[in-house]
């Protein structure tokens, strides 16, 4: 394990609304959106060796329990994917980029 809180499909909705509700204590978190509308499978992991596969829901906000450094790897077509190394206390989206043909992740603002 990587020292990473992996919470249930059933919980995400739920969790997300409540985190919204009070942002001060999950200051350790990751929060990462699926903004396309079919599930997404994401890896995620604190030293971008060890990697966790999980399961994005599509249009719902998902918090992860993030350590000092928070990598997700999303796999494009065949053996190819895309790493980015996340902030915990921050918010993100990930969409498809049909013109580079790959995932992109976008820092949310608001």
């Amino acid at each position: 394990m990587v020292g990473i809180l992996l919470m249930t499909a059933g919980s995400r909705a739920a969790q997300a609304q409540k985190i919204e509700a009070q942002p001060p204590q999950y200051i350790n978190h990751v929060y990462i959106m699926n903004k396309g509308v079919t599930p997404l499978i994401i890896y995620y992991s604190s030293d971008a060796k060890n990697w966790v596969q999980d399961t994005l829901t599509p249009k719902a906000v998902t918090p992860y329990r993030a350590a000092d450094k928070f990598y997700i790897k999303v796999y494009t077509t065949g053996d190819k994917y895309v790493q980015y190394l996340l902030q915990k206390g921050k918010k993100y989206t990930v969409e498809w980029n049909d013109s580079a043909d790959k995932w992109d992740v976008f820092e949310l603002t608001n």
